[in-house]
């Protein structure tokens, strides 16, 4: 088993928006050097630029621009704080909950630093101030329905109110754990 897989953090796992700038860096950085390393031995090689091994290093140039998008768009996100997250593990239940996910749409994205499915309800907890909660959640039940779901979807950006959420959750009785699991699923499948 490689090293990488050991460490690897699953997306809506705490600690994966830190995990996954770092793998975008080394990435990034691995492949323009490599399309650089490509073009200096094709032109060391032949004494000038006009050459197959050119046009396989400008090729190459796709996918390391194409990782430097991705590199970028993970920079520019707030990972979640290990306190809050601390605090948001005291009130976890026995019900799919993801954490650290940016939630994108056509427009903008949205990071959810925890976001938990019970009995058909979706809640989650943003602690960046410039979250719209509303287009948020519309966002997220607009994706549900087309995927055939009509869970209730509530975002908060107090804390406690959230906590107190999941203590709710803990309660109430769940018609299908695997349908809160596949909700979870769909949630997943729109955060970078």
């Amino acid at each position: 088993m490689s090293n990488d897989k050991r460490h690897k953090i699953k997306k809506g796992t705490f600690g994966y928006l830190p995990y996954q700038k770092k793998k975008n860096i080394i990435q990034t950085i691995l492949l323009f050097v490599l399309a650089l390393l490509i073009y200096i031995t094709g032109y060391i090689s032949t004494g000038t630029r006009a050459n197959l091994l050119t046009i396989v290093a400008m090729l190459g140039m796709l996918p390391a621009s194409k990782s430097a998008v991705e590199m970028i768009l993970f920079l520019r996100q707030k990972n979640c704080s290990r306190e809050i997250n601390d605090q948001i593990r005291t009130h976890e239940g026995d019900f799919p909950m993801a954490y650290e996910l940016v939630l994108t749409s056509y427009d903008r994205n949205f990071p959810i630093s925890s976001i938990a499915v019970q009995a058909n309800t979706v809640c989650g907890y943003t602690e960046n101030e410039h979250c719209d909660v509303a287009a948020a959640e519309k966002h997220i039940s607009d994706i549900l329905k087309q995927n055939g779901y009509k869970p209730a979807v509530k975002l908060f950006k107090e804390l406690e109110k959230y906590n107190n959420r999941l203590d709710a959750l803990k309660d109430l009785e769940s018609d299908s754990a695997d349908k809160d699991a596949e909700i979870m699923e769909v949630i997943k499948a729109i955060s970078i």
